[in-house]
């Protein structure tokens, strides 16, 4: 294993990290406009992004969760990290993630425990990634 410099760190930022970023936002957005330009789905359940981050509401189930997302490093590549919370007894509980990599491929709950999706290339991105947002919410026995 090798370690990690300030220069190193900085080289890597400046290389790849807007565009990870930039990423890593383009999919919150993506997801968000394709929720709230769907009536039909959106009458139970709200998708709202603020300050760049994503926030989802069923009131019926009494469920909300936001994300919080951010650059990290994996293994000396820099990946994005969307992180989902929920509020248990006024404390932030987490309960899924999504990994993008530098190929802007997206993975869940760990970066090689899943198949990658590519996010340019795969139809219906929204629907993988509420999907999995919902499935992960169930098996916590947030819904």
């Amino acid at each position: 294993m090798s370690s990690l410099t300030f220069i190193g760190l900085s080289q890597l930022l400046s290389r790849k990290g807007e565009l990870l970023q930039q990423n890593t936002n383009d999919l919150l957005e993506r997801v968000n406009t394709a929720w709230n330009n769907k009536r039909d789905l959106n009458k139970q359940i709200s998708i709202e992004l603020n300050d760049g981050e994503l926030e989802v509401s069923i009131p019926q189930l009494r469920f909300k969760c936001f994300t919080e997302s951010k650059l990290s490093l994996h293994e000396g590549s820099l990946i994005g990290v969307i992180t989902f919370y929920t509020s248990r007894d006024g404390k932030k509980q987490e309960f899924h993630k999504i990994f993008l990599d530098w190929n802007n491929c997206m993975h869940f709950g760990a970066l090689d425990s899943t198949a990658p999706i590519d996010i340019d290339y795969t139809e219906d991105v929204e629907y993988l990634f509420m999907n999995a947002l919902i499935d992960s919410a169930y098996r916590n026995n947030l819904i």
